[in-house]
């Protein structure tokens, strides 16, 4: 397969909850979104790339950091229930142009990088494959460990788990949000970015944290504290 036609899709709403100007706040010298915006121009693949914002202020400090932001996102779609795929959608629609590939990138993932881009970019190349996603494998949270609640009882997440050790068990991963690679016709096709065919890309630890509180956010600063 030749380098497939991407259109990387950053996006950046305002109106955060759980940390408040989320997508703008400092890390490292830095807002978070120009984490996202440096590893995608540090790419060896040269791809288009949009934000994807309602906000002007997030618009200025993404140009300024080298990120394209031709038009603003409607209010609509930008509220807390609007859907990351509508968003991708209205982009895809806005921008009239044809990708054989769409690579969603979340700016609360910040410890990204572009080595991670390139290889999950690799691995749809290698494969011809309809999504890669990014994963980080779970240990000490492994689902055996996991129970539901049901009725103040527990009940296991796994089903004939007691007993077994953990060197046993399937080796399970989880999605981090830092890379979704999809082909844009099977996005069009199952509005989704994980496609049953998905191949997996796996980051470390220390690279898949994503930012949704204060306290992700001060365990990025003291993980960023201790690179320097």
């Amino acid at each position: 397969m030749k380098t497939p036609n991407i259109l990387g899709i950053i996006p950046a709403r305002s109106g955060s909850k759980g940390v408040r100007n989320k997508n703008t706040v400092e890390l490292g010298g830095l807002p978070l979104i120009a984490h996202t915006l440096r590893a995608v121009q540090d790419s060896v693949f040269n791809f288009d790339h949009i934000v994807s914002t309602d906000s002007l202020t997030i618009a200025d400090i993404s140009k300024k950091h080298g990120g394209q932001v031709p038009f603003k996102r409607p209010k609509y779609l930008a509220q807390d229930t609007s859907s990351t795929v509508d968003v991708v959608l209205h982009t895809l629609e806005r921008v009239g142009k044809k990708y054989d590939y769409v690579l969603l990138l979340q700016p609360t993932c910040p410890f990204r990088s572009s080595k991670d881009i390139d290889a999950a970019i690799r691995l749809a190349i290698k494969n011809n494959a309809s999504s890669v996603c990014s994963f980080t494998s779970v240990k000490d949270n492994h689902p055996n460990y996991m129970y539901y609640i049901n009725n103040k009882k527990v009940t296991p997440v796994v089903s004939g788990r007691t007993g077994k050790r953990r060197q046993v068990f399937r080796e399970a991963v989880l999605r981090n949000g830092a890379i979704y690679l999809v082909k844009t016709n099977a996005l069009l096709r199952t509005k989704s970015f994980v496609t049953p065919s998905c191949i997996p890309y796996i980051m470390p630890s220390e690279r898949s944290l994503n930012i949704d509180t204060r306290s992700d956010l001060e365990l990025a600063r003291d993980y960023v504290r201790t690179l320097n």
